[in-house]
């Protein structure tokens, strides 16, 4: 694994001034720890033998990540969104498999990872979805769901449309065949659109695009 991957790693474990003791006195600290080799904790001012044992911990957790810090980190994605990503496909290489599919759904369905940071990290990444279906429909369940945390199950269909274009005026083209494609329901009288799954205890009439 890359060394200057797992130095971000570290970085991201602990706080600046622990990472600039740790570094200076064991270059090699994160291959250190993860082979238990043993580290001399009176030469590291400022660490004890608990918060060593804690970085540690955190460095034997996270490693996992650093074949995801390679891949990602320098097209934006945070240590933290790294994190949440792993947790959600358990395996670097399922990842992998999951974002060459379809890096949309891929990302859109992991907890706690907002559209508009992986939209900019996507484009970096795989700059000819610019103007795709899938990111269209990302970007529509994006503001359904917005919609949703502010307290409304519908949206009007000119509002939703607008919002929209705002977000990838690049996509916009599949606005209406997103519509009748996916699980987003349509009630004709007032022109609204709300989620499939938010329809489930209600009991206006709809009608599926």
């Amino acid at each position: 694994k890359d060394d200057k991957y797992k130095q971000k790693l570290l970085e991201a474990v602990v706080t600046p001034k622990q990472y600039k003791t740790l570094v200076e006195t064991y270059p090699n600290i994160v291959d250190m720890i993860i082979k238990n080799e043993y580290i001399d904790v009176d030469k590291l001012h400022g660490i004890g033998d608990k918060t060593l044992d804690k970085i540690k911990d955190k460095v034997k957790n996270d490693y996992v990540l650093v074949d995801l810090v390679g891949k990602y980190h320098d097209l934006g994605m945070t240590m933290n969104g790294m994190k949440k990503l792993y947790d959600t496909y358990k395996s670097v290489e399922l990842i992998d498999e999951k974002m060459e599919e379809n890096p949309y759904d891929a990302i859109t369905k992991v907890a706690g990872l907002g559209f508009k940071k992986t939209d900019m990290f996507l484009l970096k990444k795989y700059p000819y979805l610019i103007d795709s279906k899938d990111r269209c429909l990302a970007c529509i369940n994006y503001l359904l769901k917005e919609n949703e945390n502010n307290g409304n199950t519908w949206i009007s269909m000119p509002n939703l449309y607008r919002q929209t274009i705002e977000n990838v005026p690049e996509a916009i083209n599949h606005f209406y065949d997103v519509l009748k494609e996916h699980s987003l329901y349509y009630h004709p009288e007032s022109n609204r659109v709300a989620l499939f799954l938010s329809l489930i205890h209600i009991s206006e009439p709809t009608r599926h695009l």
